[in-house]
């Protein structure tokens, strides 16, 4: 922790940008969300559930008490899910180095990173129609990890920001080769305001944050030019920071600052819990829990269905006050995803 902190001094003074609101960075100009019939995932252990396990018997299944978000996805928009994550996966290899050593090896068939993840899916597609087809990527806590840890050499945290973002690069730009067009892209939570980084000083907090920001930034930038210009390609970007917040905010959950996994001396979880499980936002240091992943899909899956049936904001907000108007609601003039998603649903419907 102390390397982190004292590399992301630097970083800090000067080079940070703000990050722009991730969620606007591109909205698609036509109305196409429920073509979709397929998920392609590719990511790290906020996606994995039980990739690794197949691989590494002693590896949890997944790094939460239940469903990962994109589990929740696919039944939200009823569509398959090919789920390639893989815990400890960074964006070229994998953070625990006896794993990466047998994938080197050859006694795990394949590479565990973002890149190899890809990779593996081009080699083992058939005929896969990408009209139909949104491919999700989440990467990149894995590489901060790492470089917290002082594990990535004597490199500058922009060095090694720009190192990730060359593999972000090379991944997109192979699924673009077999004819990808539609992409979910998340960016990385403010680690700084996780139970594991949170626990350190007021440097050391700021100091994950500002690494996390910066990050953030260079991914927007990497995917702005990867796919900006490109005609037919429709992305979705969603700001991890911005999501989190409102969860504390709407005060979703009772506990958002300690784990429902009991953590041992070095901050790793253990068997035992603390509970309930749906009061807690962390299911350990840095992943969240089953309920957080819901509500994850559920913020992304509303805005599937807004840009696929509407337009305009005024006409959704008119759909879905409409339909508020046929339940027994508090008069406080907010709506909750339950209420927004089945608002968008019946509307949807009647089209």
């Amino acid at each position: 922790m102390k390397y982190f902190l004292q590399q992301s001094k630097q970083f800090m003074r000067g080079h940070f940008m703000p990050v722009f609101l991730f969620f606007l960075l591109i909205i698609p100009t036509s109305a196409f969300a429920l073509k979709y019939k397929h998920i392609v995932a590719f990511g790290d252990s906020l996606s994995d559930h039980y990739n690794l396990n197949s691989y590494v018997s002693e590896a949890r299944e997944s790094m939460t008490n239940g469903k990962v978000w994109l589990e929740y996805l696919s039944q939200e928009l009823n569509v398959s899910l090919d789920n390639n994550a893989f815990i400890g996966a960074m964006t070229s290899k994998h953070l625990k180095d006896e794993i990466q050593a047998a994938c080197d090896l050859g006694q795990i068939p394949q590479q565990l990173g973002l890149i190899g993840q890809v990779e593996q899916f081009i080699k083992e597609s058939h005929d896969i129609n990408a009209d139909e087809t949104l491919f999700s990527i989440w990467i990149g806590s894995n590489n901060l990890i790492r470089y917290g840890r002082g594990e990535f050499g004597n490199i500058t945290p922009e060095q090694m920001i720009a190192l990730a973002m060359e593999d972000v690069g090379v991944a997109i730009s192979k699924l673009l080769e077999i004819g990808a067009t539609d992409f979910i892209i998340m960016n990385l939570p403010d680690i700084g305001k996780s139970p594991w980084y949170g626990s350190g000083t007021p440097e050391e907090v700021a100091a994950a944050t500002q690494l996390a920001f910066g990050y953030n930034h260079a991914l927007l930038q990497t995917v702005n030019l990867l796919l900006k210009d490109k005609p037919g390609i429709n992305l979705y970007c969603f700001d991890m920071v911005q999501i989190m917040n409102e969860i504390v905010e709407k005060e979703i959950f009772p506990n958002t600052t300690g784990t429902y996994t009991v953590l041992d001396e070095g901050g790793f979880p253990t068997d035992e819990t603390n509970g309930p499980a749906e009061n807690y936002l962390f299911w350990d240091g840095v992943h969240p829990t089953t309920k957080a992943h819901e509500y994850f899909a559920k913020v992304v899956a509303i805005r599937l269905l807004h840009d696929g049936y509407f337009f305009l904001k005024t006409e959704l907000d008119n759909a879905v006050q409409q339909e508020r108007m046929k339940w027994d609601l508090k008069n406080d003039n907010l709506i909750g995803l339950e209420e927004a998603i089945h608002a968008l649903k019946v509307c949807s419907e009647m089209k």
